[in-house]
């Protein structure tokens, strides 16, 4: 699939190192809340992949980007992709593991319980490289 940077996210794209997905639309309040959450998780763990998905089209997906600061490589018009991954409630993250398979997910509201499950996240898979 083409992102909207004009680069091409595939499944092997999304191998061999962690990637945080985030599933979001424009007008999803607490998805708009949730964007300086993202953006520091990607900051501070430059060694995570990071992927952000809507429904909506490249221009919705581009001004989201433009309005918030979002600065994730980001997927639109992807409904086939959300419904295939059983996406029913935004925002919603997941983790998947360096073989691109899901590991961990988290949805709703509570941005601060997302933030909080995020580093859950990454100290398990920092633990797990080191045993």
């Amino acid at each position: 699939m083409a992102a909207t940077d004009g680069g091409i996210v595939n499944s092997e794209a999304l191998r061999g190192r962690y990637t945080v997905i985030s599933f979001y639309f424009a007008e999803c309040a607490p998805c708009i809340k949730e964007v300086p959450i993202l953006n520091d998780f990607a900051q501070r763990n430059k060694e995570y992949g990071t992927l952000a998905v809507t429904f909506d089209s490249d221009d919705e997906a581009i001004k989201f980007a433009r309005r918030t600061g979002f600065h994730w490589r980001t997927l639109a018009n992807a409904r086939e992709l959300i419904d295939q991954a059983g996406v029913k409630a935004y925002p919603t993250l997941a983790l998947l593991d360096p073989k691109g398979v899901v590991v961990a997910t988290t949805s709703g509201l509570d941005v601060g319980a997302k933030g909080a499950a995020i580093d859950k996240w990454v100290a398990k898979a920092r633990s797990s490289r080191t045993q």
